[in-house]
């Protein structure tokens, strides 16, 4: 089951950054696509996350679906407003806090280096995502940091797929980064 598991989430985790960090003529298809993927990977990494008592992440992963799928219908041409967004905001800030206080429970407090890689990943998720939705570049730089973490993180866990698919994210995080482009620039 666990290898499984690693194929499953490790092959959709870097499928989800292939789309997102397209460009061309079909961007917007292109991320659409790639919050599917992002869906489609959640329920591995969480099995992943739960089964180490990475609790942080795993609250993380749970609370990022509502804003994957906002990212998805704004791909797909989509508005929300503004109080769905602070809703969801609000809902992810929740499940990280939850998640956190879990993990210090369970572990008896903020005790190992898996919790601080775990910290590392969900400050790299919430800023970069908030960073991208403002359409900054600098969003990309914070998911680096976030599969950096989650990579060093699969690593120490032995779980090398996962490990290895993080790592590959990175390479097309590093790529949207240098090929970013705002929203209001056109596609060439």
């Amino acid at each position: 089951m666990d290898t499984l598991l690693q194929i499953w989430g490790g092959s959709t985790v870097v499928l989800n950054k292939v789309f997102l960090a397209k460009g061309g003529p079909n961007r917007q298809r292109w991320v659409a696509i790639g919050w599917m993927w992002f869906l489609a990977a959640m329920p591995a990494w969480l099995a992943i996350f739960i089964i180490h008592h990475d609790w942080i992440a795993a609250a993380l992963e749970a609370g990022a679906v509502p804003a994957a799928l906002i990212g998805l219908r704004t791909a797909r041409g989509g508005q929300t407003s503004t109080v769905w967004r602070r809703s969801v905001d609000g809902f992810t800030a929740v499940m990280v806090a939850l998640g956190l206080g879990y993990s210090a429970y369970d572990h008896g407090g903020i005790t190992s280096i898996t919790q601080l890689l775990e910290m590392a990943a969900v400050a790299g998720y919430l800023v970069g995502a908030n960073q991208m939705a403002k359409e900054k570049r600098s969003g990309w730089i914070w998911f680096g940091v976030m599969n950096a973490a989650t990579a060093l993180l699969m690593a120490v866990q032995a779980k090398w797929g996962m490990a290895a698919a993080q790592f590959v994210s990175l390479l097309f995080v590093l790529w949207g980064y240098v090929h970013w482009r705002p929203k209001s620039t056109p596609d060439p």
